[in-house]
């Protein structure tokens, strides 16, 4: 039953690469945000980081964990609709829809061979 299970969400997760890949990357951006904050935003995982919101920030009330979730779900979104457009991206492209945080880290630790 799980290899089954296992078909079904591969055959989704490709069906929405392709559909994807064919939009226009800010599109399949708004797209795949707007499946994340719609619906995603539902799935019962989403307690699980509820929960985990609730104890890491005992001050925020539920309306701002809530919304913390949601705009997670939105982010992975956006991420998931843009990620078949990365292969494409020269590196203008890619400058302008990717932010790299913490580049310096990465170089420092090239340098000092850690």
């Amino acid at each position: 039953m799980k290899i089954l299970r296992y078909k079904i969400e591969f055959a989704i997760f490709w069906l929405f690469f392709k559909l994807f890949a064919v939009l226009p990357i800010d599109v399949a951006s708004a797209v795949g945000g707007a499946i994340g904050r719609y619906l995603l935003y539902y799935l019962p995982v989403s307690n699980v980081a509820r929960r985990n919101l609730n104890m890491a920030f005992p001050v925020k009330n539920q309306q701002q964990i809530n919304q913390i979730v949601r705009d997670v779900w939105e982010n992975l979104g956006r991420n998931a609709g843009e990620f078949p457009h990365m292969i494409k991206m020269d590196l203008k492209q890619f400058n302008e829809h990717i932010d790299l945080e913490g580049l310096q880290n990465l170089r420092t630790i090239a340098e000092d061979g850690i």
